[in-house]
């Protein structure tokens, strides 16, 4: 069963999160969609509730993909788990320097490792968790930038409270 690590804030989950995730299952029998904690951001969302948006959207896939936090590296996360390949997102030019950095950082540290890179979709490209956020806060439509079941988790959870 070849199977693949999807790492990210999801501070939220997106329209393009989702892109990838379903073409990444063409490639792949199974994805951890994993959260990691990225130092220079300050989440948004806490990790709780970022974690309980991909539960909701995990079960869209019948077990085909798992969401789940990691406090650890990435590659001890793919060691531990037995897994060689990563799937990442490109939207645009802006995007690519880091990724060619992050692939060469990867392969680096465990020669295993494949990066897969997939370029988004054109209908997604625009999308960002950045936009999506200012999105909820303004209180303006989110319904093209984010998936169902997390308008359904934003509107229960955050839209009565002051954000």
């Amino acid at each position: 069963m070849k199977t693949a690590v999807f790492p990210g804030s999801f501070d939220p989950f997106t329209m393009g999160h989702l892109d990838l995730v379903n073409r990444g299952l063409r490639i792949f029998d199974k994805l951890y969609v994993v959260i990691l904690t990225n130092l220079s951001k300050t989440p948004f969302f806490d990790l709780e509730h970022r974690l309980a948006m991909l539960e909701k959207i995990a079960h869209r896939f019948n077990g085909r993909i798992e969401a789940l936090a990691h406090h650890g590296s990435l590659v001890d996360l793919c060691k531990l788990k037995n897994i060689n390949f990563i799937l990442r997102g490109i939207r645009g030019v802006s995007d690519f320097d880091f990724e060619l950095q992050f692939c060469n950082g990867m392969r680096n540290l465990n020669h295993e490792l494949e990066v897969v890179t997939l370029l988004c979709s054109p209908e997604y490209s625009w999308i960002s968790s950045s936009l999506a956020r200012q999105a909820i806060v303004l209180k303006f439509d989110y319904s093209k930038i984010l998936p169902e079941e997390i308008q359904e988790f934003i509107s229960k959870r955050f839209q009565s409270t002051n954000l």
